[in-house]
């Protein structure tokens, strides 16, 4: 899926910026999916079940200070459907202890 292809919204128009960033979606680079939580031990049961799915995970205060964010880091390429994909998995596992995805980011290609 080229740029022109992805959908007009929030994660086609993320992916079209990290493209016009200078990005190489033909290589891998870490993406950081956030997900918060009302609570420090739900944020922390929620960081538990990801070493299985191989994301590496922090969590921090948010940004108001009642709030906890888990940022979650996976390499992988990136793309529209595998961008939604990742979500929807990352919202499975939050939803049952009151999480809820709060979009992601990426800096660009790993180093070679």
């Amino acid at each position: 899926m080229n740029a022109e292809e992805l959908p007009n919204d929030s994660d086609g128009d993320a992916i079209r910026r990290v493209v016009r960033d200078g990005a190489d979606l033909s290589r891998p680079m870490p993406i950081d999916f956030t997900v918060a939580f009302g609570s420090l031990e739900n944020a922390q049961a929620f960081v538990r079940l990801l070493p299985k799915y191989e994301y590496k995970a922090t969590v921090e205060t948010g940004e108001t200070g009642d709030s906890w964010c888990c940022y979650c880091t996976k390499v992988m390429m990136l793309g529209y459907p595998e961008v939604i994909q990742v979500q929807r998995r990352l919202d499975d596992l939050a939803t049952p202890l009151g999480g809820v995805v709060d979009g992601w980011g990426t800096f660009g290609n790993c180093p070679e």
